[in-house]
């Protein structure tokens, strides 16, 4: 059974998000969406209760119901009658997508709200066999690097070595009036 999320939990996650450059139920309803966006707040998660996290956070309930109804109109919340909202993802379908001002990005499948730079799909796909030759370089390698814990305040040794012709020159000379 998917999970739920009480509001102080939410509220932790929310941290200073009322900072009145929009109106408050459109800046939490764009923190909540971020959070949902890069997995804060995992997909399919119950929302707190409108009463309960505007108590929580010390807001009107108005706002929050503003925000959620924001939400839903985005596609990043579906609730039915009575029942908690639950976090998603805007999904395109033969309708043109949930909300209705969402617009279709690159990624098969996803509605992105206006507003917001969808760069998920911004590069060329790798093929396969780069990938796997990469991953498969970057596997022999791991084991030696597995006893240390992660950080090494000089560098890997290997990036630390200079390439052919540089540090022996200096990038610009110094200027010739310094010297006469």
């Amino acid at each position: 059974m998917p999970g739920s999320l009480n509001p102080s939990s939410l509220a932790r996650l929310l941290g200073k998000w009322n900072l009145g450059a929009a109106p408050a139920y459109r800046e939490l309803a764009d923190v909540v969406r971020l959070l949902v966006l890069d997995g804060r707040v995992p997909l399919d998660v119950a929302l707190p209760s409108e009463r309960a996290l505007a108590a929580t956070l010390g807001i009107s309930r108005t706002t929050v119901t503003a925000a959620y109804s924001l939400l839903r109109e985005q596609g990043f919340l579906s609730s039915g009658q009575g029942s908690r909202g639950r976090t998603c993802i805007p999904q395109s379908g033969p309708g043109g997508g949930r909300g209705s001002g969402s617009n279709l990005s690159g990624a098969p499948g996803l509605a992105v709200p206006d507003g917001i730079l969808d760069l998920a799909y911004a590069s060329l796909p790798a093929s396969g066999e780069v990938v796997h030759r990469a991953f498969a370089s970057a596997l022999t390698e791991l084991p030696a690097l597995l006893p240390g814990f992660g950080y090494d305040a000089l560098g890997v040794q290997p990036l630390r070595k200079p390439s052919p012709g540089t540090m022996r020159r200096p990038a610009c000379p110094p200027p010739r009036s310094r010297f006469w």
